[in-house]
């Protein structure tokens, strides 16, 4: 057995721990590094108690080779991001790990959310996709209110990514 063989085994392993950070941090490295090990047979991870899990599922599985996984994960995206509070957070969290041009029209309603931490989070989600995957004219019109943010840590954030997507 290879050394990657055996890493794959001790990760699914890990998908069954009673501990949830286990479980997430083994699904993050498995949709690295080995999607195809990412079969139905995880798609419990879905409902799982724990959001890390949740979250970590819904990015992993996202690109299981199975059709209706993967749609199951772009659900289970849709309903972080669309929940309330942590779970909220969660999604967006989520979406900036799979860096995908495709969400950015759904992230993008979340600029001028009522709650700060939802807009800094949705403008690191916007952030992480590739400079050249959003159109010009997007950021641009994205520039000004978020530079005028009322809060210091979206104006932050928006700062980095205009900055970033300048230099690109």
């Amino acid at each position: 057995m290879s050394v990657r063989d055996r890493q794959v085994a001790a990760e699914v392993a890990a998908l069954g721990s009673p501990d949830s950070a286990e479980r997430a941090a083994a699904l993050r490295w498995l949709g690295e590094h080995a999607p195809e090990v990412l079969t139905t047979e995880y798609a419990t991870l879905f409902t799982d108690p724990a959001l890390a899990v949740r979250a970590a599922a819904a990015v992993a599985l996202r690109g299981a080779s199975d059709p209706a996984l993967a749609q199951r994960a772009r659900l289970a995206l849709r309903d972080l991001v669309q929940g309330e509070g942590e779970e909220r957070h969660a999604g967006l969290r989520a979406a900036a790990a799979l860096a995908n041009p495709t969400l950015a029209p759904r992230l993008a309603l979340f600029l001028t959310h009522a709650e700060a931490e939802i807009r800094r989070l949705a403008v690191r989600a916007l952030a992480a996709i590739p400079p050249g995957w959003l159109a010009p004219t997007l950021l641009r019109a994205w520039r000004e209110p978020l530079l005028a943010d009322p809060d210091p840590d979206v104006r932050a954030a928006a700062l980095a990514w205009i900055a970033e997507a300048d230099e690109g």
